[in-house]
């Protein structure tokens, strides 16, 4: 959902980009007020690319044909069917349609000319220090910065946060809270990867309801009540 619909109500608008915010996160930000990011925050990657699986080569691996009549030449095409040149030429021109709207949304967002906007976009992505320098992002912060420009923004010297999203279960916060005193970061994969393995931990426990006993074999494992 793009800032945009509160923007023509007169809302100011602030946003504050986390560790990436490329391609839809561009979109949805860039009619904003005043846009901060981290500065390893990954921006841009204005592009667009269409892709559509066909499956017309396992229809006829399994001996399924198709047949029918149709008003136009493309007019009863499917995914199960190939894509020839002239619908290739359509599907592309949709693509380019889309992403000649997506510059110029960047540039009317941030006060630039298309040309200019074209020439940092076609998919490439910047480093947010990169991206200021090219008027993206307007500063390098954090949220706790936005959240103070906003307030500064709208002259407000007393006010509250308040933070919206899916509520974490008591697990959830006590591995944030570990991560944070160790400042490790979520998004590194030996994080995930063991946050995954203490998940399944965690369940399995959950789901003892009784002591058993294991019998295990080389080909086998019996479990016996």
């Amino acid at each position: 959902m793009s800032c945009l619909p509160l923007k023509t109500k007169g809302i100011n608008v602030v946003v504050s980009m986390g560790d990436y915010a490329a391609s839809g996160g561009v979109y949805i930000s860039t009619p904003a007020d005043y846009i901060f990011a981290e500065p390893t925050t990954i921006t841009g990657s204005i592009g667009v690319a269409i892709a559509l699986p066909t499956l017309e080569n396992a229809m006829d691996y399994i001996g399924v044909n198709f047949d029918g009549v149709v008003t136009s030449k493309h007019g009863g095409w499917d995914p199960t069917q190939a894509i020839d040149e002239d619908l290739d030429k359509i599907f592309a021109g949709w693509g380019a349609d889309a992403y000649d709207r997506f510059v110029n949304f960047v540039a009317d967002s941030r006060s630039q000319s298309y040309e200019d906007i074209k020439a940092i976009a076609g998919g490439r992505v910047w480093i947010a220090t990169s991206a200021k320098e090219i008027g993206l992002v307007d500063e390098i912060g954090g949220i706790d910065d936005a959240i103070a420009y906003a307030a500064n923004l709208t002259e407000l010297e007393d006010y509250q946060v308040e933070y919206y999203g899916q509520e974490l279960s008591p697990e959830e916060l006590i591995l944030r809270e570990l991560l944070e005193n160790f400042d490790v970061s979520l998004g590194e994969p030996k994080v995930l990867s063991a946050l995954n393995g203490l998940a399944d931990l965690y369940e399995t426990l959950t789901d003892i309801q009784e002591p058993k006993a294991l019998l295990t074999c080389k080909d086998c494992l019996v479990d016996l009540d």
